[in-house]
């Protein structure tokens, strides 16, 4: 009687197509060493960039330097919030729009329905994209109804919103940056939320937010993570979206 003895593999072996695993159900990389073999120190200060500026924490982020340094533009029909206040709802934003789309995708991940946390593959994006969307709408409906002496943080997200969508629906047939329409989304809210200031009290982080998009944008093509023209694209479609929905908001 003869056994078979079970197939061994190393690091340095890759399985035949009939070994490996259905297309869908492929297991996460175990080697984060092996996934970033060969990064020159560019490429690492790129993939910071995108780490730091990932488009799930911008929007947060954005709201929380308005709440720091100009807690008085958040407030309209009279309305008055204490700081204390202002971040807690502040806190309430951040779990809706960051985290749990954040826990979501590592769900995704552990369940092997993406096989990496950047999503380079179109057909990975669609689902985590809109569910992330779904998430921001109800976050835009809870500020829109629940708090209505905050109107600004309302239209903020109702445009995050759209540009969510946007990008969901884009990723269906094209791989778009997520990361360039978030920049180009905020540069969008600056843009508008300055022509409101005639002393130009927001000029400088305008500046700043110009200067990061270029720096995530141009992370992104060093990466190899997209084209130039889906990353120009998406900066278009951010920046213009937040734009006309804030100023529509701000004139009416």
């Amino acid at each position: 009687m003869t056994t078979s003895n079970p197939t061994v593999y190393t690091l340095n072996d890759t399985p035949t197509p009939s070994e490996q695993p259905p297309s869908g159900l492929e297991a996460p990389s175990l080697s984060w060493q092996a996934a970033y073999q060969g990064y020159r120190p560019a490429d690492w200060v790129a993939l910071g960039l995108s780490v730091v500026f990932h488009p799930l924490g911008l929007t947060s982020l954005f709201v929380g330097l308005l709440i720091a340094f100009y807690p008085d533009k958040l407030t309209y029909q009279g309305g008055y919030f204490s700081q204390i206040t202002l971040w807690k709802l502040w806190l309430m934003l951040w779990l809706t729009t960051f985290m749990m789309p954040m826990l979501s995708l590592l769900v995704f991940y552990l369940f092997h329905y993406i096989n990496d946390l950047g999503m380079p593959k179109l057909e990975e994006r669609r689902m985590p994209f809109a569910l992330t969307t779904l998430f921001y709408g109800i976050a835009a409906y809870l500020f829109y109804e629940r708090v209505p002496v905050l109107p600004l943080i309302s239209w903020i997200l109702i445009a995050v919103t759209l540009v969510l969508a946007l990008v969901t629906v884009v990723s269906f047939w094209w791989k778009i940056s997520a990361h360039s329409a978030a920049m180009g989304g905020i540069v969008g809210l600056f843009l508008a939320l300055s022509q409101q200031q005639p002393d130009g009290a927001l000029l400088v982080p305008l500046a700043l937010t110009f200067f990061l998009g270029g720096a995530v944008m141009s992370a992104r093509l060093q990466l190899n993570a997209h084209t130039p023209m889906q990353v120009g694209i998406g900066a278009l479609l951010g920046m213009n979206c937040c734009f006309l929905v804030l100023t529509y908001f701000l004139r009416t």
